[in-house]
């Protein structure tokens, strides 16, 4: 972060190659890459740290947070009460971001729908499948009419694409994607961002994070689906985020879902009905779940005149069934989201 010609000299010095210098005007950021070479990552963030650098952190590579599906497809908004009757005029007026895979936007519930794709990741090929993204997509803002209508379907949506495919097809996101995903959706002042993936702890995606926060936009994430043992997942365990975990329609927790004192709040998220490029599928992970709250948050916030990040995460989290133990735990946060009467009066 804001690397001075005295800072970056001395890096070269250390073998260090600049290969990046990049300013987020949107987030307030000024970043500088450098290739490593022959030195590790630590010893060059120990050396720089000593020369006084700021938000050092590797180009961290994340992936997506969906999971494995199977079993009967069942509504799910009813568990958060949001009304299926009242579910065709929802979203009117409202805008909202998501970071994530490429979306198939000639989707059958897509077609017709307001959403403004862009990609961020022109330099790696291949790119990213578009699987992942129209689920998330479709649940945010399918069209009502559809056979998986969205949770907003009259609203507006901005989807970044930051995913590349790796030699093995896996799809993976880079830092400096991430980042210039967030300053493009930073630009246009948006409530809330959805972001249903997961990774490492990244100092430069939480100043980012942050950054969103102070300007009002709350990032919305997936918990992650490494399992009950697993560390936190970034960027859902960063104080200023809004940390979603998965639960089935009896309310028990997803199998492989991530547990621990950074959850805010449960949403459905195992055998969810979501779209895809031909038409509709069960869907399975803390990714799905995320919707459920990014659309609540949308929503609540142009209810209560765009309140703080900080209010906004209280008035969800307050209105939330408890699950579990009494009060918060590490399994549900907050307990279930609890969504009505958003939505509910057309």
């Amino acid at each position: 972060m804001d690397a001075t010609p005295e800072l970056i000299a001395a890096a070269v010095q250390l073998g260090l190659t600049p290969n990046l210098s990049t300013t987020y005007g949107n987030l307030g950021l000024s970043v500088t890459g450098f290739a490593l070479g022959a030195v590790s990552l630590t010893e060059a963030q120990v050396a720089l740290a000593g020369l006084g650098a700021t938000a050092l952190a590797g180009n961290s590579v994340y992936g997506l947070a969906g999971g494995d599906c199977d079993g009967p497809a069942c509504d799910q908004q009813t568990l958060v009460g949001w009304l299926p009757a009242a579910a065709g005029a929802c979203g009117s007026g409202l805008a909202l971001g998501m970071v994530d895979t490429a979306v198939a936007t000639s989707a059958p519930a897509l077609q017709g729908q307001n959403i403004r794709t862009r990609r961020f990741n022109t330099k790696r090929l291949p790119p990213s499948f578009s699987d992942h993204g129209t689920a998330i997509a479709g649940l945010l803002v399918g069209a009502a009419e559809s056979e998986t209508p969205g949770l907003l379907p009259e609203a507006r949506l901005y989807a970044a694409d930051v995913f590349h495919r790796d030699a093995r097809g896996r799809p993976l996101a880079n830092t400096t994607d991430i980042l210039q995903a967030l300053d493009w959706l930073a630009g246009l002042d948006l409530p809330v961002i959805n972001m249903s993936l997961a990774g490492p702890a990244n100092g430069l995606v939480e100043r980012a994070v942050s950054a969103l926060a102070s300007r009002g936009t709350l990032v919305v994430a997936a918990a992650g689906n490494e399992g009950p043992t697993a560390g936190p997942a970034f960027p859902a365990a960063y104080p200023t985020a809004l940390a979603v975990t998965a639960v089935d329609r009896d309310l028990r927790p997803f199998r492989s879902a991530n547990r621990g004192d950074y959850l805010s709040l449960a949403a459905p998220g195992v055998d969810v009905w979501a779209p895809t490029a031909a038409g509709g599928a069960m869907r399975s992970g803390t990714s799905y779940a995320a919707t459920f709250v990014a659309a609540a948050a949308a929503d609540l916030s142009a209810q209560a005149g765009r309140p703080s990040v900080p209010e906004l995460k209280r008035l969800l989290e307050a209105q939330a069934r408890d699950l579990g133990q009494a009060g918060y735990d590490p399994i549900f946060g907050h307990g279930l989201l609890q969504a009505q009467p958003l939505c509910d009066s057309g």
